[in-house]
């Protein structure tokens, strides 16, 4: 309720680019010209569909996407970008699109070694009004070699511990910010990581 009443009444200025945290890898972004979210899962995830102008979900893992909220922003005639969802905008090899200024580069990437090129990356130019800020979103990926983004990176949204040596991809990558996310997760027993536990990762990384 709180980031449907924000980003409903927040218009970002020229060159600002607004983040809402929802839950593990989840975002909802909002720039001059749109609002559209990353990994939404949530158990009222339905009710930001008519917030959006469009969706990306990096992997079918449940605390990475809500299948309510697949289903509303169908009934919307949203776009839905995924490597799972049965939707004009499925890819699981990856793909460029265009929604209004902004473009998103999906990138396939591996998950642990044995689920091959099971998570979509997402490299994502907000546009001109932004100065171009650009997002890379790696969800769960596993193998650092495999981020190769584009361009440089403002916005790097990172698991906090998984199989990633984060402190690496951050040097390597140079973001202006890291965003570590999947933090205390209430869905989860053995990988709820503990806020302490994220600003020590914190720490440990450049530009976080």
């Amino acid at each position: 309720s709180k980031i449907i009443r924000e980003a409903s009444r927040t218009t970002p200025k020229f060159g600002e680019v607004h983040f809402w945290h929802l839950y593990g890898m989840g975002y909802v972004i909002k720039t001059p010209t749109a609002c559209f979210g990353i990994d939404i899962h949530h158990r009222h995830a339905e009710k930001l569909a008519p917030l959006l102008d469009f969706a990306l979900s990096t992997h079918k893992h449940l605390d990475h996407y809500s299948a309510q909220h697949i289903a509303a922003m169908a009934e919307l005639s949203k776009p839905y970008v995924s490597n799972f969802a049965e939707n004009r905008w499925i890819s699981p090899k990856g793909g460029d699109f265009t929604f209004g200024e902004i473009s998103v580069k999906a990138r396939p990437c591996d998950h642990p070694p044995a689920e091959k090129n099971y998570i979509l990356n997402f490299e994502i130019d907000c546009g001109p009004k932004t100065n171009h800020c650009t997002i890379l979103h790696i969800g769960d990926t596993h193998r650092p070699e495999q981020l190769n983004p584009s361009n440089p990176i403002d916005v790097l949204i990172a698991h906090v511990q998984g199989e990633m040596d984060l402190p690496t991809v951050t040097r390597n990558i140079s973001p202006k910010w890291t965003l570590v996310s999947h933090l205390y997760e209430l869905s989860w027993d053995q990988y709820r990581w503990s806020m302490a536990s994220g600003i020590k990762r914190c720490m440990e990384c450049t530009n976080t």
